[in-house]
């Protein structure tokens, strides 16, 4: 599922999506449980709520549950058809140039992360809380 390509790891975008909420998710707990840890400890704390949220959702096969959610909720509310434009764009822009994967999605993710609509995201985010809570 990971490969390694000049340097970094690539997620398939499923898995990369799910691990940058868990990432969120794990960083706000964090910092709700404690105010003021050290940047170690941190660190430390954030790594074990991870790895602990990551394995429960997938025992649970929550995980694919939670991407079906998220992308009919994207879909919905239209945020795949402007991220669609921004790629037309991006290679009209480009004209007779050649243009690689790496390049158009490198271009792609920052608007794709500025354009999710924050309704989506509180509703993901309401739901890992309901289910990192539910069954203890």
């Amino acid at each position: 599922l990971m490969y390694q390509a000049e340097g970094s790891i690539h997620l398939p975008n499923k898995q990369k999506n799910i691990v940058l909420i868990l990432h969120h998710f794990a960083v706000i707990m964090v910092q709700l449980s404690s105010p003021w840890p050290h940047e170690g400890q941190q660190q430390r704390q954030q790594q074990q709520i991870e790895s602990a949220i990551r394995h429960k959702l997938e025992t649970s096969g929550e995980i694919d549950r939670i991407h079906h959610r998220l992308h009919a909720n994207l879909t919905e509310c239209g945020w795949r058809n402007i991220l669609q434009e921004s790629a037309k764009e991006a290679i009209r822009r480009k004209g007779l140039q050649p243009i690689t994967l790496d390049s158009l999605v490198a271009e792609l993710v920052p608007v794709g992360r500025a354009t999710i609509p924050g309704e989506v995201k509180v509703k993901l985010v309401e739901h890992l809380k309901s289910q990192c809570f539910r069954d203890g």
